[in-house]
């Protein structure tokens, strides 16, 4: 009974109906005939049911079905109750609480019109079986489970592009801009970047100088890597010569591949950068926009939105499976960073990039 309640409440959820006085008198039998068969007019009719959440039983009585679930609406941090769905429309990071009780069912979508991350937090436990918290970036929607003990998610993406248009530069799927840190004198800093369906042909890539550098370190390199082991970078796909970085702060820094093309399908990459300075700035990720965030060991950390999860990987050029060092202006991307896998250094908000490729 319980499956077929949980269907009944997702039928309800998707059509926005009330399922009301289900029985006879609605056309829709339960139960068995006069004969201990299957449904029909008359006979005992049902004999429990319980559409509490989480169900629980048995009940008797006449059955009455009034689990629709309306868009409740929220602006702030809130805590979920079990069969209500949540439309959380906030400008700062807010914390939703999930109670771990055995057999909860919620919804939690952040508008599209949110300007922050909503951090789904478990009253206890974990949630994912991993992460102290996860965020829900705007536009994103999650039907959240508990067993008792811990939380589950099926987090819905942002729904992505469907299609390149030529000459436009684009980010990774639900890669949003922050405000940048300075990446790093001899780095290489890579972000997670998705290519979302049908997968397109670019030609350039780069990203956004806020704060530039004009002395003899002023350059920059880009490259393309294939998603290796453990979720780091794996091989070179193609790269951008090292190029000199603008003459004035707040204007693009991109070039054209070195294989004049790159044809990708529908997959997560890594989109990689490189300087020898100790000063740049580009516009970063935001936190809660990475595919990588996500939990912290402690909770005192977990819960501040702004300091919990990574936006990329960081190495250093020179050391052990990173690479060569910068000399001058001149650079080479490592052919892998499987072979000899450096060391990497998580960044996080705003320390990443936020790198676009653009279409061909």
């Amino acid at each position: 009974m319980r499956t077929f309640f949980c269907a009944l409440a997702a039928l309800a959820f998707l059509t926005g109906s009330s399922l009301a006085q289900v029985g006879p008198s609605a056309s829709l039998p339960i139960g068995p005939g006069p004969s201990g068969g299957g449904g029909g007019g008359g006979g005992s009719g049902v004999s429990s049911f319980s559409t509490t959440c989480p169900p629980s039983g048995p009940s008797t009585g006449a059955v009455t079905f009034t689990n629709n679930l309306p868009w409740t609406a929220e602006t702030g941090a809130f805590t979920v109750s079990c069969g209500v769905a949540y439309d959380a429309t906030v400008t700062a990071p807010a914390i939703v609480t999930i109670p771990v009780t055995s057999g909860l069912v919620s919804y939690v979508q952040n508008d599209i019109n949110s300007t922050a991350a909503l951090v789904l937090t478990p009253a206890s436990g974990v949630i994912d079986q991993n992460w102290t918290v996860e965020y829900l970036a705007p536009g994103q929607f999650a039907q959240l489970t508990a067993n008792g003990t811990n939380v589950s998610t099926d987090i819905k993406e942002v729904p992505c592009s469907v299609g390149y248009v030529s000459g436009i530069y684009t980010t990774g799927c639900n890669a949003f801009g922050s405000a940048g840190s300075v990446v790093g004198a001899n780095s290489v800093t890579c972000e997670a970047f998705k290519v979302s369906r049908p997968g397109g042909v670019f030609k350039a890539l780069g990203g956004y100088v806020t704060t530039t550098d004009t002395t003899g370190t002023g350059f920059a390199s880009f490259a393309l890597y294939t998603n290796g082991p453990n979720f780091r970078p794996g091989s070179l796909i193609d790269f951008v010569a090292p190029l000199a970085l603008p003459g004035t702060s707040n204007n693009p820094a991109s070039g054209s591949l070195a294989n004049t093309t790159d044809t990708l399908g529908p997959s997560l990459y890594w989109a990689c950068i490189s300087t020898p300075s100790s000063t740049v700035v580009f516009t970063g990720i935001a936190l809660y926009a990475s595919p990588m965030t996500g939990g912290a060991t402690t909770l005192g950390t977990a819960v501040n939105a702004s300091n919990t999860g990574a936006t990329g990987f960081q190495c250093t050029a020179g050391n052990t499976g990173c690479g060569t060092a910068w000399s001058g202006s001149t650079f080479t991307w490592p052919a892998n960073f499987t072979t000899t896998p450096p060391t990497w250094t998580q960044r996080g908000a705003g320390a990443t990039p936020n790198l676009a490729l653009q279409v061909n």
